[in-house]
């Protein structure tokens, strides 16, 4: 999956989270919902200004869009990205860790 296509399942999760129609998140942040379709579908590529208006609709600020990491299917790559998460943290913060995913894993 490319970025533009996490970017578009982005936008999708967050709308859907917040129980919006395509066509309501359009009202909402002044773009057609075809066009947000198309978005949602990385067939188009959104402007800078329209990411605004999207965020702005969702609710959310801007960033929030780009935070896509936890999508990936990659075992690996989740491997990878929680070592580096837990790299430099402290015996607190390893231990909210673990209880935290035995929690998960039950």
């Amino acid at each position: 999956m490319d970025q533009r296509q996490k970017l578009g399942a982005r936008i999708k999760e967050l709308r859907l989270k917040r129980g919006l129609t395509q066509q309501r998140l359009g009202d909402l942040c002044e773009l057609s919902y075809k066009y947000l379709g198309n978005v949602e579908r990385a067939r188009e590529n959104p402007t800078f200004d329209a990411l605004l208006k999207i965020a702005s609709g969702l609710g959310i600020e801007p960033w929030e869009l780009l935070v896509f990491e936890h999508t990936d299917k990659d075992p690996a790559a989740l491997r990878k990205e929680l070592n580096v998460l837990l790299k430099d943290a402290d015996l607190s913060s390893l231990q909210a860790a673990v209880k935290i995913l035995r929690a998960l894993s039950n």
